[in-house]
């Protein structure tokens, strides 16, 4: 096995292997290809310390990790392999999470989550959070559906504006609390600025992201 992969299992069964992200990738937004220093798609994101991914996502490759990343979105049985490997980076490369009090999964809008039957965010947490020791704990809720596919960078900054807050009655829960939002896929990282900024309104006094991927622009690849 090579640096930059980790073994995947079915069962007790050796499944294939995912490829990790290598260096050099940027330290405070994840994105591949680019030291942290030259990076400059994490000037105009907010509210969280760092985002922390397993490997990189393109449209356009279809490595293991990115079709189980796809099929996760159908099928949640996908959390299990890719949430044991994620706990499995943490608990190796990541270290510093293993201090994090809670994770919360990114959420889906009631009308999304009857569509798709479950968040998949949140069945990576659940996964990621047992062998880590690490509770999970719902407390952000998503305010409306807004469709990102096709929006441009700039687009999806306006579009989730505002699109997240606590659940009433929870928001005593994050307070004073080092929390790692969860999710599968970082694209822009809007969506994790958001959702930290709301987190950190309440009293969280640290937010990290930990995601199984971060996009690649197409004009990078």
């Amino acid at each position: 096995m090579l640096e930059n992969e980790i073994f995947v299992y079915q069962g007790n069964r050796l499944f294939a292997t995912y490829e990790l992200i290598s260096e050099p990738y940027c330290h405070r937004c994840g994105y591949p290809g680019v030291a942290t220093e030259d990076c400059i798609l994490h000037n105009d994101l907010y509210g969280f310390n760092r985002i922390y991914v397993m490997g990189k996502y393109s449209s356009r490759r279809k490595s293991l990790l990115e079709q189980h990343i796809i099929s996760l979105k159908e099928n949640k049985f996908y959390a299990k392999p890719l949430g044991y490997a994620l706990a499995y980076i943490v608990s190796t490369r990541y270290k510093e999470i293993l201090d994090a009090e809670m994770l919360i999964p990114v959420p889906l809008h009631p009308t999304e989550y009857r569509n798709r039957g479950f968040n998949q965010s949140l069945e990576l947490a659940k996964i990621v959070g047992e062998p880590l020791n690490i509770p999970v704990s719902f407390v952000l809720m998503k305010k409306r559906v807004a469709k990102m596919v096709g929006l441009t960078r700039e687009e999806r900054s306006r579009a989730v504006a505002g699109l997240y807050d606590i659940v009433p009655g929870r928001r005593k829960l994050v307070r004073d609390k080092y929390v790692v939002l969860v999710d599968d896929v970082i694209t822009t990282g809007f969506t994790a600025s958001e959702c930290a900024k709301v987190l950190r309104k309440y009293g969280a006094y640290k937010v990290d992201i930990l995601g199984l991927a971060r996009t690649v622009l197409l004009t990078d690849e």
